[in-house]
């Protein structure tokens, strides 16, 4: 629980809220539901008086599994019987300086995966809200900004979020996805999108100038992990160190954020 309220209150805080799980004399006390992790941390967290499962707009249906759950959450919405199936805790709300939702609202939170590069990731007034609770987050969702801008002031033939910098730790996105479909193959249509990107930007430059490589062979030099075997490690140095520092490479425009 400590945990739980930990994370909850650094998410909350950088949109606007202070939380607490002290809600006797509260003058604002919102009842949450929640989906958890194995480890018992919270892995989606919505208000209760939602009437639709909103956190299912961060959930892949990709398989038939997939699929069925999705289905039977709908169903539980349908019947309004989500407060008898998910956990609820009440928590104490209190505006800090400029909150970027209504906490009373429709809304809907991911806390993310844990690591250094933790975003918490919120759903609301057709928007996602990226929330950087990390140094790392905060420059990586800086970096997302500054692409997805490039692309919005140009003309692409694929569609792209509108984004906004709310501050340093909150990006938002506007919800590109009504009406599509995910699917499991990869297409013509994703294929030339790739190509379109390609011709966005290109810079050709010698690998002794290619940051990402020198500091991949930087961080590759400080592993100290007992769990490797020593070859492996030997036949991979061995490999960066094969690659000449006067060779020319073609680095192109990526999205850079991409997953399966």
């Amino acid at each position: 629980l400590v945990n739980q309220i930990f994370t909850m209150e650094n998410i909350f805080a950088k949109i606007g809220y202070s939380i607490s799980s002290v809600t006797k004399n509260a003058t604002n006390v919102v009842d949450l539901l929640s989906i958890n992790n194995p480890d018992g941390s919270p892995r989606w967290i919505w208000n209760a008086n939602c009437s639709k499962p909103l956190f299912l707009k961060f959930y892949n249906v990709g398989s038939n599994r997939a699929f069925a759950f999705s289905l039977l959450i709908k169903l539980v919405f349908i019947l309004k019987l989500q407060k008898l199936v998910f956990k609820k805790r009440s928590y104490s709300f209190s505006k800090l300086e400029n909150p970027i939702i209504d906490c009373n609202d429709n809304w809907a939170l991911f806390t993310g995966t844990v690591g250094p590069n933790n975003k918490g990731v919120l759903y609301a007034n057709n928007s996602f809200f990226k929330i950087a609770t990390t140094e790392n987050a905060k420059n990586l969702i800086k970096k997302e900004y500054s692409v997805l801008e490039k692309l919005n002031n140009i003309t692409t033939s694929f569609e792209v979020p509108q984004v906004y910098l709310n501050s340093e730790n909150v990006l938002q996105l506007s919800d590109v996805s009504a009406n599509g479909k995910r699917i499991k193959r990869l297409t013509t249509e994703h294929t030339s999108i790739l190509s379109e990107m390609r011709k966005i930007e290109t810079n050709f430059l010698k690998v002794e100038k290619w940051e990402m490589f020198q500091n991949l062979k930087r961080d590759f030099e400080t592993i100290d992990d007992n769990r490797i075997p020593k070859n492996i490690m030997r036949k991979i140095s061995g490999l960066l160190n094969e690659v000449s520092e006067d060779e020319w490479i073609e680095l192109t425009f990526s999205h850079g954020d991409f997953t399966q």
